[in-house]
Protein backbone atom coordinates (compact mmCIF):
# COMPACT_ATOMS: atom_id res chain seq x y z
CA UNK A 1 0.00 0.00 0.00
CA UNK A 2 1.49 3.40 -0.73
CA UNK A 3 0.40 6.47 1.12
CA UNK A 4 0.33 9.90 -0.52
CA UNK A 5 0.32 13.19 1.27
CA UNK A 6 -2.33 15.39 0.18
CA UNK A 7 -1.63 19.32 -0.83
CA UNK A 8 -3.95 20.29 1.67
CA UNK A 9 -1.88 18.86 4.40
CA UNK A 10 0.69 21.93 4.22
CA UNK A 11 -1.69 24.85 2.94
CA UNK A 12 1.11 27.40 2.53
CA UNK A 13 3.86 25.16 1.07
CA UNK A 14 5.11 25.49 -2.64
CA UNK A 15 4.75 22.32 -4.45
CA UNK A 16 8.52 21.41 -4.60
CA UNK A 17 8.80 21.81 -0.98
CA UNK A 18 5.79 19.76 -0.62
CA UNK A 19 7.02 16.91 -2.67
CA UNK A 20 10.52 17.10 -0.30
CA UNK A 21 8.42 17.01 2.75
CA UNK A 22 6.85 14.36 1.37
CA UNK A 23 9.50 12.18 0.89
CA UNK A 24 11.43 12.94 3.86
CA UNK A 25 8.14 11.70 5.94
CA UNK A 26 8.25 8.55 4.08
CA UNK A 27 5.17 9.12 1.27
CA UNK A 28 5.72 8.17 -2.00
CA UNK A 29 2.82 9.64 -3.51
CA UNK A 30 1.55 13.42 -3.15
CA UNK A 31 -1.25 15.43 -4.83
CA UNK A 32 -0.51 18.54 -6.56
CA UNK A 33 -3.05 21.56 -6.46
CA UNK A 34 -3.04 22.49 -10.48
CA UNK A 35 -6.06 24.73 -10.73
CA UNK A 36 -5.52 28.49 -9.81
CA UNK A 37 -8.59 28.47 -8.00
CA UNK A 38 -7.12 28.02 -4.60
CA UNK A 39 -7.75 29.21 -1.47
CA UNK A 40 -3.83 28.82 -0.68
CA UNK A 41 -2.37 30.62 -3.72
CA UNK A 42 1.34 29.04 -2.61
CA UNK A 43 -0.01 25.63 -3.74
CA UNK A 44 -0.95 25.84 -7.32
CA UNK A 45 1.78 24.62 -9.34
CA UNK A 46 3.03 26.86 -11.78
CA UNK A 47 4.21 26.52 -15.33
CA UNK A 48 7.95 28.05 -13.81
CA UNK A 49 7.91 25.49 -11.28
CA UNK A 50 7.57 22.26 -13.67
CA UNK A 51 11.06 21.75 -13.63
CA UNK A 52 11.92 22.15 -10.27
CA UNK A 53 8.85 20.13 -9.50
CA UNK A 54 10.17 17.23 -11.77
CA UNK A 55 13.48 16.93 -10.29
CA UNK A 56 12.38 17.10 -6.33
CA UNK A 57 10.09 14.13 -7.25
CA UNK A 58 12.81 12.24 -8.57
CA UNK A 59 15.68 13.84 -5.75
CA UNK A 60 12.78 12.30 -3.37
CA UNK A 61 11.54 9.43 -4.91
CA UNK A 62 8.01 10.86 -4.97
CA UNK A 63 5.41 9.68 -7.42
CA UNK A 64 2.30 12.53 -8.41
CA UNK A 65 -0.71 10.68 -8.21
CA UNK A 66 -4.69 13.27 -7.82
CA UNK A 67 -4.30 16.46 -9.52
CA UNK A 68 -6.43 19.08 -7.68
CA UNK A 69 -8.97 20.13 -8.12
CA UNK A 70 -11.35 21.15 -10.54
CA UNK A 71 -14.79 22.65 -10.39
CA UNK A 72 -17.33 21.34 -12.77
CA UNK A 73 -18.95 25.22 -13.05
CA UNK A 74 -19.01 25.47 -16.99
CA UNK A 75 -17.47 24.32 -20.10
CA UNK A 76 -14.99 26.98 -20.66
CA UNK A 77 -13.94 26.32 -17.08
CA UNK A 78 -12.85 23.06 -18.14
CA UNK A 79 -11.38 23.80 -21.52
CA UNK A 80 -9.77 26.29 -19.22
CA UNK A 81 -7.87 23.16 -16.90
CA UNK A 82 -6.31 21.60 -20.04
CA UNK A 83 -2.33 23.64 -19.17
CA UNK A 84 -3.00 21.87 -15.22
CA UNK A 85 -3.68 18.97 -16.90
CA UNK A 86 -1.23 18.38 -19.54
CA UNK A 87 1.06 19.65 -16.99
CA UNK A 88 0.56 17.83 -13.94
CA UNK A 89 0.37 14.20 -16.58
CA UNK A 90 4.06 15.53 -18.12
CA UNK A 91 4.79 14.56 -14.46
CA UNK A 92 2.85 11.30 -13.58
CA UNK A 93 -0.08 12.43 -12.38
CA UNK A 94 -2.96 9.46 -12.15
CA UNK A 95 -6.24 10.57 -11.57
CA UNK A 96 -7.78 14.40 -11.71
CA UNK A 97 -10.01 15.36 -8.66
CA UNK A 98 -13.53 17.23 -9.56
CA UNK A 99 -15.79 18.62 -7.58
CA UNK A 100 -18.78 20.94 -7.85
CA UNK A 101 -19.82 23.94 -5.53
CA UNK A 102 -22.22 25.78 -7.26
CA UNK A 103 -24.15 24.30 -10.20
CA UNK A 104 -27.33 23.81 -8.73
CA UNK A 105 -28.81 21.93 -12.27
CA UNK A 106 -27.67 18.45 -11.48
CA UNK A 107 -28.08 17.28 -15.08
CA UNK A 108 -25.75 20.09 -16.13
CA UNK A 109 -22.94 18.98 -13.78
CA UNK A 110 -23.43 15.73 -15.17
CA UNK A 111 -22.91 16.42 -18.79
CA UNK A 112 -19.90 18.47 -17.07
CA UNK A 113 -18.50 15.76 -15.22
CA UNK A 114 -18.57 13.54 -18.57
CA UNK A 115 -16.48 16.10 -20.33
CA UNK A 116 -14.31 16.74 -17.53
CA UNK A 117 -13.60 12.82 -17.61
CA UNK A 118 -13.44 12.99 -21.51
CA UNK A 119 -10.84 16.05 -21.26
CA UNK A 120 -8.38 14.39 -18.74
CA UNK A 121 -8.61 11.18 -20.54
CA UNK A 122 -7.03 12.83 -23.70
CA UNK A 123 -3.95 13.28 -21.04
CA UNK A 124 -4.31 9.96 -20.07
CA UNK A 125 -5.91 10.65 -16.70
CA UNK A 126 -8.58 8.96 -14.70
Amino acid sequence: MQLSLDCLTLTDTKPVDLIAAAGTAGFELVSLWMNSASAFPRQVLAPGDFADCRQALADHGVSVHTLEAFDLSSESDIESYRAGLEMGARLGGKIALAYHSANPDRSHVADLLALMAETAHEYGLG
